[in-house]
């Protein structure tokens, strides 16, 4: 059996980066974890992962995975709420639980599906909330 990590960042100034690598690779390797070399980058300033990028200075979102967000029309079916939980799952720790309560307790096997006008408001609200951060700060 092979495990594969998908992603893997390190951040540390330069003067103990390598130790840390060091430490790093070898609990992956005394773990069975593999690394793909190809989708690898070492030593760069900045990288784009698939949600965000990172760099020394800061964590933003991805632009093209925030248009995508922006883009999804009202949800219809609780399906769909499912469709757009699952796709900003990753940036739930920067909106807090309480904003997404309203649409999320539409859920519920025992709530009845009824979009009503306060839960557009919140709709738009949530999605506008993804368009002004620029970097990220985990609420306190």
């Amino acid at each position: 059996m092979k495990i594969f990590l998908d992603d893997l960042t390190i951040f540390n100034d330069m003067s103990t980066h390598l130790k840390k690598f060091r430490k790093c690779f070898l609990k992956c390797k005394e773990y069975g974890i593999n690394l793909n070399s190809e989708k690898c980058a070492f030593m760069v300033f900045s990288r784009t992962t698939s949600r965000f990028i990172v760099s020394k200075e800061s964590k933003t979102l991805n632009p093209k995975k925030i248009k995508i967000l922006v883009k999804m029309s009202m949800p219809k079916t609780p399906q769909e709420i499912q469709v757009f939980n699952g796709m900003t799952q990753c940036y739930r720790c920067f909106i807090k639980a309480s904003v997404m309560a309203l649409i999320t307790k539409l859920l519920r096997k025992a709530e009845m599906f009824e979009w009503i006008v306060k839960c557009q408001t919140t709709w738009e609200d949530i999605k506008n909330r993804y368009i002004q951060v620029t970097i990220l700060i985990i609420p306190t």
